[in-house]
């Protein structure tokens, strides 16, 4: 067998295992609450083996790392964990640390159907990686949503602001723009399409990106017509994409 043919192989029986866990979780996206004021973090059995879906649900308000981090320390440590997300965004710091520790520990990561990823919440969901290859694994089923916008300053008070003032506003921002392009080479985001999604909606107005355009962003899509996990590989191959 040539070395080709083994690749592909191997890239077939890992899309076959993310198709079977996806598959899953389908049934628990109908049973999806409403956002609450605070984040709420529950483990679900997936009736796969060693294997759980950790639900993390509402805004991030400031202390989401900690929680999640608590939940899954009470969990076995060969227990394969799936970061389920859903969340209105909030606290971009939060996102980003859920993102790093999801990359640093293999926990991929995943937006159900009916379900919405926005703002700082798609940060942690670039976190997603595969515990077995080590590649970046972000799963959207097939009827959720990932949300991006601008980033911006809050809390400033209504008065008129000196040149001094703007000059150091523009230094904050250029650092969180730095920031910004630090984390998501750090988890192997696709750094220029990030860039522009975010850039294309200001800080007050939402990007929603469905499924069919995600697997142009890196992103494994689980389309329910046909029950399998469409994976961006091969078509990074046809269009050239590094």
């Amino acid at each position: 067998m040539t070395s080709a043919a083994r690749s592909n192989l191997r890239i077939t029986a890992v899309a076959r295992r993310w198709a079977a866990l996806a598959c899953a979780t389908l049934a628990l996206a109908s049973g999806a609450g409403s956002v609450q004021a605070d984040v709420t973090i529950s483990a679900m059995k997936l009736g796969l083996p060693n294997t759980i879906l950790l639900r993390i649900n509402g805004p991030f308000t400031g202390n989401e790392v900690l929680r999640v981090k608590s939940a899954i320390a009470a969990l076995p440590p060969t227990t394969r964990v799936i970061a389920a997300l859903s969340s209105p965004g909030g606290r971009l710091s939060q996102g980003t640390d859920l993102g790093t520790f999801f990359y640093e520990s293999k926990i991929p990561t995943m937006v159900l159907a009916g379900d919405s990823c926005a703002s700082a919440c798609s940060f942690a969901f670039y976190g997603g990686r595969d515990p077995t290859t080590g590649k970046p694994q972000r799963i959207m089923v097939d009827g959720a949503r990932l949300g991006f916008h601008n980033f911006s300053s809050s809390g400033l008070p209504d008065q008129d602001y000196t040149a001094k003032d703007m000059r150091a506003m523009s230094r904050d921002s250029q650092q969180t723009t730095y920031q910004m392009l630090q984390y998501f080479q750090s988890v192997e985001a696709p750094i220029e399409a990030l860039l522009l999604l975010a850039n294309s909606a200001t800080a007050n107005d939402m990007l929603w990106l469905d499924s069919g355009r995600a697997l142009s962003f890196g992103i494994s899509v689980l389309n329910r017509e046909i029950n399998a996990i469409v994976m961006p590989n091969n078509l990074d191959l046809r269009t050239g994409r590094p």
